[in-house]
């Protein structure tokens, strides 16, 4: 019998019922056919996670023996008049810990604690619910969930931020992968990998979803996640210790409360028992958004994908940019319509003078409109978060008067202050004040930006396409203390619901086929965007868990492309971004002098966009299924991948790589392959959907698309070759 995972864990099964009980030495039992998991109680001491264990198929995996601690909190004590830090868990110190089970649910309670003498006016309590047979839904249902109960805390002090369930995963196998989210989700192995990431949620360059996963070789394995219905911030911690051990915490800040009583983010924090590795952790996740999450796009759904997306947006497979030069000749060697992600088309410099873009440079209507009628569909850059401290070139023009009052503030009143690198002309650094997305300055500068932009020419706009709202998803929420601003303060759902009500105010009055984009992938903005702009995607071992989540909700597009890419490099992205299902293309170099298209690069990705082209329709209005199983020598290609403003990343990754997706009302799946290596391969591929009754189609690059007889089981890869497999129900 083989020791395995230390997790509290519940295996996805429809008869899992768990039951809960306090017997005489203190140790509350939570047990179903697939879990097994102990809470002891020291009345005047503490509690302790003190036993994990699963049992799928009568195969016991023990997770931990040694015990876990409930949950961690720290404070700041003010009490003597000294700012200091305290830290405590679940598991010491406490002068009195009790359970009492009510309607389904245990209520624990931690009350006084004497190694911070914090016994008077001190009590912590959190509720776990036991899942139930009477629900529809895999969470209710199969899922052991934590939340948060009232919190008290004595004068002097204040709540910073807690976490539920912080794991240390000491049994893992030595076939363990985990899923951590950052990007579009990385795969990871504990026992080969050092990694130490804390990272903020909601945020593109940080956890655009916050959950992992963690399995084995024989596909079972732990679901953890914050059922954050709101997207309120909360911080991700994944680390990796030399013994091949896993540490997961979700934590979340304190909210300010009147005086004795505070609260925290009410999030669920979800175990569930998982069968298979990263994809079917996203599937149970995604079953969740589309159920309770509060930017799911609920109304806005079809059977042609977003009903209020652009048809051509959702039809687009290519992208270009950053500047218009040669944009014309781009779109001729895809041969079919392009975006153009375009910056720079203002007279102030890149990253100066935000937000006065207007007037745009003296050719831009006229370059617009040829860009236009070339099939190429132009989205002009602003930033939707940043003004400029000095925004008039050495000069303060109108930051301290109209928009120091709406900047985000600190508990003590100050503004906050960032910068990117960029010069004013006298030397001296660019210095950006963040703007807080509720006040009613940058409410109303933005809106002015983007209408002016978008609206048609006989309404006094310039009739593009779409607007590039940078920012909005790649940075995590800041908590603000203005109270002029009108929202809660510190953090809590405003800054998303903000934001959102900004995009949905801008919408309601630009045309309806123009779009709305943002700067990499966070989820929480989904309901407002049209697409998300995923140029930092150039880490290892990346796999498609966003996009396994929200295809066809929002679409993704364009990775960077850096000048620094040598020809392995551009064509191992382009290759794994098809794969994934994202909008092909990039941003060709930064800054504007390094922007070029090797014509080899051109070449290969207008074969790939060509070929997305046949099969678009799974991309909006289909989602991504189990990908095929390959068998046989699929050999690691290597690369050295660059980003704008970093240094180069070591890629490994399989030669054949291959996805598939589904349009189940229409009985359809498209299985995609590509060969990004130099090499000619064969693999067996044992396809999920195989079996009769089935019209078998290729989809080659530029060429006609070819009926099979018969379902191939072994599959010939040409060097750097790409194409389609689908299956339709006869």
């Amino acid at each position: 019998m083989r020791r395995t995972f230390t997790i509290l864990i519940m295996m996805v099964a429809a008869a899992s019922i768990m039951v809960s009980c306090k017997n005489s030495n203190g140790i509350i039992r939570y047990k179903s056919p697939s879990l097994y998991a102990e809470v002891t109680l020291d009345q005047d001491n503490g509690a302790t996670l003190s036993r994990l264990a699963t049992m799928p198929e009568n195969r016991q995996w023990t997770l931990m023996e040694d015990g876990n601690p409930l949950f961690e909190i720290q404070l700041k004590d003010s009490r003597d008049g000294a700012d200091s830090v305290i830290v405590l868990n679940s598991t010491k110190g406490w002068s009195d810990v009790s359970m009492k089970h009510s309607n389904g649910k245990d209520i624990y309670t931690f009350t006084g604690n004497r190694i911070a003498s914090l016994e008077d006016g001190f009590s912590v309590e959190f509720i776990v619910t036991r899942p139930s047979s009477k629900s529809g839904s895999w969470y209710e249902n199969d899922a052991l969930t934590f939340k948060w109960g009232r919190i008290r805390i004595p004068d002097g002090t204040a709540l910073e931020e807690a976490t539920l369930l912080p794991f240390d995963l000491t049994e893992l196998p030595k076939d363990a992968r985990a899923l951590m989210q950052y990007g579009s989700g990385i795969e990871v192995d504990p026992s080969a990998e050092s990694m130490n990431a804390g990272y903020s949620y909601p945020a593109g360059f940080g956890a655009a979803m916050p959950w992992n996963a963690v399995w084995d070789g024989e596909g079972s394995g732990l679901y953890l996640a914050s059922h954050n219905s709101e997207a309120i911030r909360e911080n991700l911690f994944f680390s990796t210790s030399a013994d091949g051990s896993l540490h997961l915490a979700h934590c979340v800040p304190g909210w300010e409360k009147e005086t004795g009583n505070c609260g925290l983010s009410p999030t669920t924090t979800v175990l569930a028992g998982l069968h298979g590795d990263w994809f079917e952790a996203a599937v149970m996740y995604r079953d969740w958004v589309k159920a309770e999450a509060s930017w799911y796009p609920r109304g806005k759904m079809g059977p042609e994908g977003r009903t209020d997306t652009p048809q051509w947006l959702k039809e687009l497979c290519v992208w270009g940019g950053p500047y218009d030069k040669d944009a014309e000749k781009f779109q001729e060697a895809m041969g079919i319509p392009v975006g153009l992600h375009l910056m720079s088309w203002h007279q102030i410099p890149f990253d100066n003078d935000y937000p006065h873009y207007y007037p745009a440079k003296e050719d831009f209507e006229e370059r617009l409109k040829q860009m236009q009628a070339h099939d190429i569909y132009v989205v002009p850059y602003m930033n939707a978060r940043l003004w400029d401290t000095r925004d008039k070139g050495l000069e303060e023009f109108e930051f301290l008067g109209k928009a120091l009052p709406g900047a985000i503030k600190d508990r003590e009143g100050r503004q906050l202050m960032e910068n990117y690198g960029t010069h004013e002309a006298d030397g001296d650094i660019v210095r950006f004040a963040p703007m807080c997305p509720a006040s009613d300055v940058w409410q109303q500068t933005t809106y002015d930006i983007v209408t002016r932009m978008l609206l048609p020419e006989e309404k006094g706009g310039y009739g593009a396409d779409g607007m590039f709202m940078d920012q909005i998803t790649a940075c995590a929420p800041a908590p603000c203390f203005d109270p002029q601003h009108g929202h809660q303060l510190g953090d809590g759902p405003w800054w998303v619901n903000s934001y959102c009500d900004m995009l949905d105010n801008i919408r309601k009055d630009i045309p309806d086929n123009a779009i709305l984009t943002s700067e990499s992938n966070a989820e929480s903005y989904a309901r407002s965007l049209d697409a998300l702009f995923v140029w930092q995607l150039s880490l290892n071992h990346q796999v498609p868990a966003f996009n396994a989540v929200y295809e066809s909700i929002i679409q993704t597009y364009a990775r960077s492309l850096d000048p620094r890419d040598d020809y392995d490099a551009s064509r191992t992205k382009l290759a794994q971004a098809f794969i994934f299902g994202e909008q092909l293309g990039g941003i060709f170099g930064w800054p504007p002098d390094e922007a070029v298209m090797r014509d080899d690069v051109l070449d290969y990705l207008g074969r790939l966009a060509r070929l997305r082209y046949s099969v678009k329709e799974y991309f909006y209005k289909g989602e991504m299924v189990k990908r095929p199983s390959l068998v046989g020598d699929n050999p690691k290609v290597f690369a050295e991948w660059y980003r704008p403003l970093s240094n180069a990343t070591s890629i490994d990754m399989e030669s054949v790589l291959c996805s598939a997706w589904s349009i189940p009302s229409e009985g359809r799946t498209a299985y995609l392959f590509a060969n990004c290596s130099d090499n000619e391969l064969e693999l067996d591929v044992r396809f999920p959907a195989a079996g009769p009754g089935k019209i078998i189609t290729r989809y080659d690059p530029d060429a006609p698309a070819t009926k099979l007889d018969v379902l191939p089981a072994k599959l010939h890869f040409a060097p750097q070759e790409a194409f389609v497999i689908e299956l339709t129900d006869e």
